[in-house]
């Protein structure tokens, strides 16, 4: 009778005389068939941090009353309710995955040759290979030893004393000897690839980074926390750019911490391993090191007060949405920890913009904004899609 109410029939058709009598719609998902196996989830309280948390029983019946079915136990024998269980012969398994090779050779073998002009499949083929990301064949090596171990070992070396240039060039820290009772945080080298739109290889990346998770809090850092920009304001700013037909471009504040000084005595692990005459020192920090638990608040204040000296005002709404007003000149700059977007109605003002912002920090300005934190960014005019 409980599958029979929660059934059509042809006196209820559409609905069920469940609807009809209960206005509650059956949901087919809850229905499984007499004698199915089940895993049925034991409480906290019915069992030992050792046991098992789930128990396989058979499915007999559904309740009169309440949620749930009526279940089996064939090791204890008793029979007892339960709404949480697992039905494993009835789930919906995902599907396997495969690899970008397998997914091309399955476009290769699945073209068919007919009536259809060769060059039209030609170019077919063209356009299935294009949608396939290209993705590189270099490793990201986790540590120093294994970077100038690979076969890339003079790019990833290049890469990490390009970072050491910019330790030199923002005067990020100072040598001094170690003292008793010095707090000294260790230091880790840590490699990434900076990725085009397309997927090709745009740099190779180094940071040396502080192991920071050892500072504690009201002793070795105070306030920490960080304002970020919310994708709904990017969302926001992109439907004015449409809208209004405004200009738009992007940039990356190259080593963007390295730029905000910092206010407590820190001190770090020498990288010894690329500059041996540092032996026996350690470095007192000047700017903001990756992994320092204060390296966002200081970023954060730094940037407020630079673009405060361009001539910005923070948006009531969110504080990292920066608004420019002169006469009739209007654009935003819309900043996420070190990428930004500007949207505006002047081309020349923008310009002007990045000149001033290239007195201040080192950027990577995209005049077409294809990528921005992770998103992918398609902008034929009158419409901008988000990937």
């Amino acid at each position: 009778m409980h599958i029979h109410n929660r059934l059509p029939n042809w006196r209820t058709a559409p609905l069920s005389p469940m609807e009809c009598l209960f206005n509650i719609r059956p949901d087919p998902a809850q229905m499984y068939p007499f004698g199915a196996e089940a895993i049925v989830h034991v409480p906290s309280e019915k069992r030992g941090k050792l046991d098992q948390q789930g128990i396989p029983c058979r499915m007999l019946n559904f309740p009169k009353s309440g949620n749930g079915w009526i279940f089996y136990d064939p090791v204890s024998q008793c029979v007892f309710q339960a709404s949480s269980a697992v039905f494993p012969a009835y789930q919906v398994l995902p599907r396997p995955l495969t690899s970008k090779k397998s997914e091309l050779q399955y476009i290769v073998n699945n073209l068919q040759l007919g009536k259809v002009p060769t060059s039209d499949i030609a170019k077919e083929q063209d356009s299935a290979i294009k949608q396939l990301p290209i993705t590189s064949d270099i490793q990201i090596p986790k540590t120093l030893r294994h970077a100038l171990s690979s076969p890339f070992a003079s790019d990833w070396c290049k890469a990490a004393m390009v970072e050491l240039d910019n330790f030199k060039k923002r005067d990020v820290w100072e040598p001094t000897s170690p003292s008793k009772g010095m707090k000294v945080l260790g230091g880790r080298w840590v490699f990434d690839i900076k990725q085009k739109a397309d997927g090709t290889v745009e740099r190779l990346k180094a940071r040396y980074v502080a192991r920071g998770f050892s500072q504690r809090p009201g002793i070795y850092c105070f306030d920490v926390y960080a304002l970020t920009a919310s994708l709904n304001s990017l969302r926001l700013l992109l439907a004015l750019k449409v809208k209004h037909n405004f200009f738009m471009a992007g940039f990356d504040v190259s080593a963007a911490y390295l730029c905000s000084p910092i206010q407590e005595d820190v001190y770090v692990q020498a990288p010894v391993e690329l500059l041996p005459k540092l032996n026996g020192k350690v470095m007192n920090l000047k700017k903001a090191l990756y992994g320092t638990k204060q390296a966002a608040r200081c970023w954060w204040t730094f940037s407020r007060e630079m673009m405060g000296r361009l001539g910005f005002e923070s948006s009531e709404v969110e504080a990292l949405l920066y608004i420019y007003q002169r006469n009739t000149t209007n654009f935003i700059v819309w900043i996420h920890v070190d990428d930004g977007i500007v949207v505006g109605n002047s081309i020349a003002s923008i310009n002007d913009f990045k000149t001033a912002l290239m007195h201040e920090v080192d950027v990577w300005w995209q005049t077409n904004v294809e990528k921005i934190v992770g998103l992918h960014i398609i902008d034929n005019g009158q419409q901008i899609e988000i990937n």
